[in-house]
């Protein structure tokens, strides 16, 4: 099962999968802090606040986890 696939099953729960930051070897995290991020890839990739105004969406899904 692919990572839309599975996306799609949450969001049919009634669940809001967002893309995350996700741990690097070479700077500790993805996100702008790098070396200095206290919580490596567990925060979400993009701005908390317009995800809460916009919601989730199947295009959104596609578009983040697609292929």
């Amino acid at each position: 099962m692919s990572l839309l696939d599975t996306s799609l099953k949450f969001l049919e729960m009634g669940l809001h999968p967002i893309p995350c930051h996700r741990p690097d070897v070479k700077t500790k995290c993805t996100c702008h802090y790098e070396q200095q991020c206290v919580s490596v890839g567990k925060h979400p990739a993009m701005p908390w606040h317009t995800l809460q105004k916009t919601g989730v969406t199947t295009k959104k899904l596609d578009a983040w986890f697609g292929e």
